[in-house]
């Protein structure tokens, strides 16, 4: 067992319940991560073939149309790499916690949660850009 020189806010224990819903949510974890970055790719290869399809529009033909053709590939690739980000912290979480339980550590169950936290930010940040992105394209006309 690690010694923490840091004293325990209390004690925690884990049923075998709490132990399967854990290793469910690893293996729904992985499931969710092999689907979404097929989903991901699908819509980043949607939006480079149609930014290269038009990239030549040209500008004075229509200014709004030509920024949201570069805004709307920014966007979709920003999104994209925090949202591959985001699954690695949910990954790695559920992946620690449920090798806590393998080992009978709860120091790495404490340490999982940084990844959990981390996943946490990333969906806020996610949250902010697609408002910010919707906003914009409500304003435009888009």
């Amino acid at each position: 067992m690690y010694m923490n020189e840091e004293k325990s806010i209390f004690s925690l224990e884990i049923d075998n319940k709490g132990a399967e819903t854990i290793r469910s949510i690893y293996r729904i974890a992985r499931l969710f991560f092999g689907i979404a970055a097929v989903g991901e790719i699908l819509i980043v290869f949607y939006t480079l073939r149609n930014y290269w399809l038009f990239r030549s529009f040209p500008k004075e033909e229509d200014p709004g149309y030509y920024w949201y053709l570069r805004l709307d590939i920014i966007y979709v690739i920003t999104y994209s790499a925090l949202f591959f980000l985001q699954l690695f912290y949910m990954l790695k979480y559920t992946g620690m916690s449920k090798r806590s339980l393998e080992i009978n550590d709860s120091h790495l169950l404490n340490s999982s949660f940084k990844w959990m936290y981390k996943n946490f930010v990333i969906g806020v940040i996610l949250s902010l850009l697609t408002a910010a992105y919707f906003i914009y394209l409500f304003i435009s006309g888009r």
